[in-house]
């Protein structure tokens, strides 16, 4: 199996870029998560800026909890600073089936969803996890996690 690639990318538009590239000349798994899977994963947690966060069952919640919000934060400069560190979980619900679709509709799903996000003039809906969060921030922490996951496929 391939090393993942440490990716860097500058806009959630040149993610994009970067995935129609994995879409074109096809990909080598340096991961468990296919296309689909990874195109799906990333729309979800895009869109939930926007349109609210799902109940999830947490230990703490920083909208609610000032401690979870003060370490929330904590753990936001350091994935800001660093990225994502490999290894932490997710919401299951948040990762789709590997035959779930084609790449070239999750991925059509992930660039409308970026567009709707780079457009959005709302309120930016609190993270449970980083507390209250502006579109700058939640746009570099969605950059920040775009460059983890496509950095688990490697171009042909």
């Amino acid at each position: 199996m391939p090393e993942p690639r440490k990716l860097s990318f500058d806009s959630l538009n040149s993610a994009i870029l970067s995935a129609e590239q994995l879409l074109n000349s096809g990909y080598e798994k340096a991961g468990n998560w296919n296309l689909v899977q990874v195109c799906g994963h990333l729309e979800k947690w895009l869109s939930y800026p926007m349109d609210g966060f799902p109940k999830m069952d947490l230990p703490a919640d920083a909208t609610s909890d000032p401690e979870a919000a003060k370490e929330g934060r904590a753990i936001l400069q350091n994935i800001l600073a660093n990225g994502f560190p490999p290894g932490v979980p997710t919401t299951p619900d948040t990762i789709p089936a590997a035959d779930s679709g084609s790449d070239e509709a999750a991925l059509s799903r992930l660039r409308e969803t970026v567009q709707r996000f780079n457009a959005f003039e709302g309120e930016i809906a609190d993270s449970p996890f980083f507390g209250v969060m502006d579109k700058e921030s939640t746009s570099a922490l969605q950059i920040r996690h775009f460059e983890h996951h496509f950095g688990f496929l490697i171009p042909k």
